[in-house]
């Protein structure tokens, strides 16, 4: 098994998995190590499947192609989306901003109660009326009573480290010259070449066990300015990220890994730590306990401090959440050196590469293009295999009701909430102009009760005043259910 690559273990633990032909599948992290043409494979597989399927994963391609349900868990609660990735990314959005309107609006609403609960109580405290401090104390009471939106929180723990890099290197950041490999009689490169200059963002791409770990390998191991094979510039400063973590010792603490980084006093060197998201009650953790995620921060961490020029990353977003994914997509974004890497992240390369080398036939095949357009190229060629216009001629044929019946139900449902939201903006608009109506009553009731004036209109206008008070106290009582309605 050790001479299997990472993804070809990957598909000999699926294929145990899926030849007990089980009625449920749990799944962490299917996707990981697979090629591009083994996740197309799993995801026809995971469409075709009878089974149950839940799974783990960060493979946003993946997520969006087969899930009907997201499960979000966030802060000791799950949360259930309809649909798949881009739908919960768009539901969630909408729920948060929905969420701040109405969180918002109840605290509008909650502050005009107890304003006119306090207008009550100084009422019956200044005529002695105990109906009017029985009515302050029910409007409270009513408060009390409520269930209270939650203020919504949408603010997530970010990395705290950007890859600043340590300046421009030459010109040529690594050159390839008839480069050959093999494993016994397996031979994976036959006179392969490669040049890559400062700035080029490239992309590894090749079938599980083609290579492209041996060669990430070789250069890291061999590469230096005089070997005329594997020539890697003069002044570059060369990072490299494995998805094997084959640099980390399971028995040494995050704190004693951070000092022998970093090497400065520990009172410095877990300040790295802390950047990405380990605290301080992990410092005395052994890297043997740490998650594949955490692992994964830790290496991202040492590429922080290094400070290379040229990044040489295999499956960097391997084990990474989401909201990591995007934040490591920002960090090689503003990164001002040379990308070296592989990856089946689809989300991951759509957004960072502008080259496409793949190994083919052992050899080297350089794409000059940006990885959505060396994919559909590809696509276009049948060169993913058949699974994937299958699968887009059946999306075709069943697709076309769901569509149909999903339209009809979100014209239904857009037609309830303009009503609700017409209903809503006039109660808002009665509630404050009652409101305004019942302040003039209460300055001229207190006028009337002065010297000189008819006590008769006094009481015309404390009998307009209490009407006023119950109408407003009505349309408290719609404005919530409306309110309340809105939030389902």
């Amino acid at each position: 098994m050790d001479g299997f690559s990472g993804g070809e273990r990957n598909v000999i633990g699926l294929a145990r998995v899926l030849l007990s032909d089980p009625d449920v599948l749990l799944l962490d992290e299917p996707s990981n190590h697979l090629d591009m043409e083994g996740v197309e494979w799993f995801i026809d597989f995971v469409r075709k499947s009878k089974a149950a399927i839940i799974m783990v994963s960060h493979n946003r391609h993946l997520l969006d192609t087969v899930t009907k349900e997201i499960w979000e868990l966030r802060r000791s609660r799950v949360t259930v989306w309809t649909g798949n990735y881009s739908d919960f990314q768009r539901q969630k959005a909408e729920a948060l901003a929905r969420q701040e309107r109405q969180f918002k609006a109840q605290q509008r609403l909650i502050a005009r109660i107890e304003f006119q609960a306090r207008r009550l109580k100084d009422m019956a405290n200044a005529y002695d009326d105990p109906g009017q401090a029985k009515r302050a104390k029910a409007m409270l009471k009513r408060v009390d009573r409520m269930d209270k939106i939650e203020k919504p929180d949408d603010q997530e723990r970010t990395f705290g480290a950007s890859m600043k890099g340590s300046g421009r290197h030459g010109r040529i950041a690594l050159s390839i010259r008839d480069f050959s490999f093999a494993f016994g009689d397996r031979v994976l490169f036959d006179g392969a070449n490669l040049e890559i200059e400062f700035g080029d963002r490239v992309c590894l791409v090749g079938n599980n066990g083609s290579g492209k770990s041996t060669l990430f390998r070789s250069i890291l191991q061999e590469g230096d300015w005089d070997n005329p094979t594997l020539r890697i510039g003069k002044s570059v400063r060369v990072g490299d990220y494995s998805q094997l973590r084959e640099d980390l010792d399971p028995s040494e603490t995050l704190e004693d890994w951070a000092v022998r980084t970093t090497r400065q006093p520990p009172k410095q060197a877990v300040l790295l730590l802390h950047r990405f998201l380990f605290s301080r009650e992990d410092l005395a953790r052994p890297i043997g306990s740490l998650s594949g995620g955490e692992k994964s921060r830790l290496q991202l961490a040492r590429l922080v401090h290094e400070q290379v020029n040229f990044l040489m990353l295999d499956e960097p977003t391997n084990h990474l959440d989401i909201q990591a994914c995007e934040q490591l997509e920002e960090m090689l974004q503003d990164f001002e050196g040379t990308l070296f890497v592989i990856s089946h992240d689809r989300y991951f390369l759509d957004k960072l590469v502008d080259r496409v080398v793949e190994v083919q036939d052992r050899q080297l095949v350089d794409h000059p293009m940006r990885f959505a357009a060396w994919w559909r190229k590809k696509a276009a060629a049948g060169e993913f295999g058949r699974h994937t216009a299958l699968r887009d001629r059946r999306g075709e044929t069943e697709g076309k009701d769901d569509a149909r019946q999903a339209f009809e139900d979100r014209r239904t449902r857009q037609r309830e909430l303009n009503r609700l939201r017409n209903r809503y903006r006039d109660l808002e608009s009665r509630i404050t102009k009652l409101e305004d109506r019942i302040g003039d009553l209460e300055r001229r009731l207190e006028s009337a009760y002065g010297p000189g004036h008819d006590p008769a209109s006094a009481e015309a206008l404390l009998h307009d005043l209490h009407a006023g008070r119950d109408e407003l106290a009505r349309l408290y009582e719609d404005w919530e259910s409306v309110a309340a309605a809105l939030e389902d």
